[in-house]
């Protein structure tokens, strides 16, 4: 899971001196997980008009695969979700096919409506995503995900991996009941804690 920074201009894409840090990380887990595969969750904050595609290019990310949420307006509340307010993507660099589910419409529940009460400024929400990634039947591989507290490397065996992609994701662990098929995350989006469970 990754919170990108902000390009210099808008819409345009991240410059190079900011995505050094970022490409230079990603390869680091890479090379110590001794895995190809890799599963970015990530408020990537880049524009509509740059795609997953060049994501993947610009972070060197191995094989020349990708896979990718559709780009949705889920940012932000406070600019109305404008069409070009496509910055949450969850992006992979193997598997056959990648399905979007946007988890929150408007009208936004009234605890995701903040507004500073002295300045009236709307606050920065963005909509949560849901990704399912498809696999071919007898995939096996390394699939990588990160996060700032945790990295985690398996063997897939099924046909889907499901992933949320928020800018509210705070950790992610394996709970001890977890089947050797199975991985649970603790995640929170938009707030609210929850449990998801990626078929690994």
């Amino acid at each position: 899971g990754a919170h990108f920074p902000h390009p210099s201009r808008f819409n345009e894409s991240l410059s190079d001196d900011l995505v050094l840090p970022l490409r230079l990380a990603l390869q680091s887990v890479i090379e110590a997980s001794a895995t190809s595969e890799v599963v970015l969750i990530a408020d990537t904050n880049e524009f509509t008009s740059t795609s997953s595609d060049m994501i993947t290019s610009y972070l060197e990310l191995p094989g020349n695969t990708t896979m990718s949420t559709s780009l949705e307006q889920t940012c932000c509340f406070d600019n109305g979700f404008s069409t070009w307010g496509a910055f949450d993507r969850i992006i992979a660099n193997f598997g056959t096919g990648m399905e979007t589910v946007v988890l929150m419409d408007s009208p936004l529940p009234l605890w995701a409506q903040q507004v500073n009460p002295v300045t009236q400024k709307k606050g920065a929400f963005h909509k949560p995503i849901k990704g399912i990634l498809k696999i071919a039947e007898g995939h096996t591989g390394s699939a990588v995900t990160t996060s700032s507290t945790s990295t985690m490397s398996t063997t897939t065996s099924t046909t889907s991996i499901e992933a949320v992609a928020s800018t509210t994701i705070v950790a992610s662990s394996p709970t001890s009941a977890a089947s050797p098929t199975e991985m649970y995350f603790w995640v929170v989006v938009a707030g609210v804690a929850c449990v998801l469970l990626v078929g690994l």
